[in-house]
């Protein structure tokens, strides 16, 4: 009867050294895991970053008046002296 206790323990014994196995086997993929998406973070981060500096500048664009801006009256529907309208430039 020992050798059939034994033969039983040995097949037991593999199968729980083989679950502990994959157990860390799994424990192991999760952390190559972790790091593998904590490096394509910071990378994706520094892309953007290096993205935005080389990007040149946007042109200015500013809007003029003529007359000034602080001479110009709004149109009024029975205004007494004649009003001039206002003249819009666009400067690159």
């Amino acid at each position: 009867m020992t050798k059939s206790i034994k033969m039983m323990a040995i097949p037991r014994a593999k199968k729980a050294s083989l679950a502990a196995s994959g157990y860390m086997l799994k424990i192991k993929k999760f952390k190559v895991y972790l790091l593998v998406s904590r490096a394509v973070g910071l990378m994706s981060v520094g892309f953007h970053h290096s993205a935005g500096l080389s990007q040149s500048p946007q042109p200015r664009v500013q809007l003029t008046t003529e007359p000034p801006i602080g001479q110009i009256i709004p149109f009024e529907a029975e205004a007494s002296k004649p009003q001039l309208p206002v003249k819009l430039t666009l400067q690159v």
